[in-house]
């Protein structure tokens, strides 16, 4: 985010667009959630537990949400993006992710300084996830492996609305409004 409100709190995002207008999807996110923020600034500053984070960046996407689909309702339907982002407040931070990126924060070991802790914190939002798989196939998506053409490799599963492919392979991401049958939106906070 290009402009803070104050300098204790940050929000630090990565909006990986897919489909034939997913750069323009990502930055659209982009923009719309920045301004919520902007515009909630006294409720940006008081987050200081997961539930208010949590709450406070689904509310932000669903702004973002009716901004985007009335604003590019073409480009919106197969294109979106996923989002993984870091808030942080003071010296506390939170996770925060839709869809099939993974995220980690690294920090020197204390006296030990070519040593490194590593921890992930954001799940991975894709059909590899046991509980990810089931929510799709409880409202009806379909989910199908199917083996590349010019490899023997596999390629990830992906949900299929149609036969018009080629789906996708993140079970959670925003616009790509084609799929919310079985697609959500609801980040997760680590």
């Amino acid at each position: 985010m290009e402009r803070f409100p104050d300098k204790d709190h940050y929000f630090f995002a990565v909006y990986d667009g897919f489909g034939k207008e997913g750069k323009s999807i990502s930055t659209s996110y982009n923009d719309a959630i920045q301004t919520f923020i902007e515009n909630n600034v006294k409720r940006y500053t008081g987050l200081n537990s997961d539930k208010k984070v949590k709450s406070f960046f689904n509310d932000a996407i669903k702004d973002a949400e009716k901004t985007i689909k009335a604003s590019k309702p073409e480009e919106s339907e197969r294109s979106g993006c996923t989002f993984c982002g870091v808030y942080i407040n003071k010296n506390m931070y939170y996770g925060i992710n839709v869809g099939n990126s993974k995220a980690a924060i690294g920090s020197k070991k204390l006296g030990k300084e070519d040593e490194v802790n590593v921890s992930v914190f954001a799940d991975t939002h894709s059909l590899d996830n046991a509980g990810e798989k089931s929510r799709v196939e409880k409202v009806e998506g379909v989910t199908i492996k199917k083996a590349d053409l010019q490899t023997p490799e596999h390629h990830p599963e992906r949900i299929y609305l149609d036969p018009e492919g080629p789906g996708c392979t993140t079970t959670r991401c925003l616009g790509a409004f084609k799929y919310k049958k079985c697609m959500s939106n609801e980040v997760d906070v680590h």
